[in-house]
């Protein structure tokens, strides 16, 4: 999937909540060198937009945290994603099945067998 994204044949959307989600793990694992890896690739590659939080962002994720019941961080992302407009959202994290209802969701998985 990152391939199609790297060959421009698809754009990525990420959410800072993603990305601070991530760090943690870099940091948990000490890490340093590589999430300053990580993070210069995301911005130097122009297939990847980054997301930030804004009001509008924060309204629509309380909707969604109180229609779906969604952590916080995941209904924020979620709420990114339809505010963009994105066309899906993917991940592994099972929890976002009750995001359907606002945006379809796949697994890495699934999008690669159906779109790739």
């Amino acid at each position: 999937m990152l391939n199609a994204v790297d060959n421009n044949e698809h754009e990525a959307i990420v959410s800072i909540i993603s990305i601070a989600e991530l760090y943690v793990g870099f940091y948990k694992a000490n890490e340093s060198r590589e999430r300053n890896i990580f993070i210069n690739g995301l911005y130097s590659n122009q297939q990847y937009k980054i997301l930030n939080i804004d009001l509008y962002i924060a309204d629509k994720s309380a909707e969604i945290k109180n229609e779906t019941h969604l952590r916080l961080p995941d209904a924020l992302i979620t709420a990114s994603f339809v505010m963009e407009k994105c066309d899906c959202l993917i991940t592994n994290d099972p929890h976002f099945t009750k995001a359907n209802i606002y945006i379809p969701v796949y697994s890495v998985k699934a999008f690669c067998e159906n779109f790739l």
